[in-house]
């Protein structure tokens, strides 16, 4: 596998407190999309 070019814009510390940020609030994320599609076929269904 070919190594990616990482930035030197950003620290190593840096990259890592915004990677494991992403990851804890991927889940609210998910939730939501899902509610946005639940809505989207609520309001289709209805018309």
């Amino acid at each position: 596998m070919e190594k990616r070019k990482t930035s030197k814009k950003y620290s190593p510390k840096v990259r890592e407190r915004a990677v494991r940020m992403a990851l804890e609030h991927a889940n609210d994320y998910a939730k939501v999309i899902n509610h946005l599609f639940t809505a989207k076929t609520i309001l289709r269904e209805s018309s």
